[in-house]
C-alpha cells in the first residue's frame, strides 16, 4: 500500500487531528515543496487557502465523529513562501 501511495501520479495528503501525517511526492510537487517530508507534521491550516479553511476543517470534524463527509475533494492550497538562496 505504501508504494502505491508514494508512486501515485495524483497528489495524496492524509491528515489526522488537523495535522499532515502523509503527503506523497506528487502532492509536494503541486505545492512547490522540494520534498514531501516538508509537509509532514504541518498544520493543515498552514497549507489550505484561507477561503477554504472552515469548509475543510468541518469535513475533518465530521469524519472524526463518524458522520458523512466527502472522501475526496479539491483542496485549494497555499504554496510555501519563496526562499532566498545565498
Amino acid at each position: 500500500m505504501q508504494t502505491a501511495l508514494d508512486t501515485a501520479n495524483e497528489g495524496i495528503l492524509i491528515e489526522s487531528a488537523e495535522r499532515v501525517v502523509y503527503a506523497n511526492a506528487a502532492y509536494a510537487e503541486l505545492l512547490a515543496y522540494r520534498r514531501a517530508e516538508e509537509l509532514t507534521s504541518r498544520a493543515v491550516t498552514d497549507i489550505i487557502a484561507d477561503a477554504d479553511v472552515d469548509r475543510l476543517l468541518r469535513f475533518g470534524r465530521l469524519r472524526q465523529t463518524g458522520k458523512h463527509a466527502p472522501a475526496a475533494y479539491a483542496l485549494p492550497a497555499r504554496r510555501p513562501v519563496p526562499r532566498v538562496v545565498r
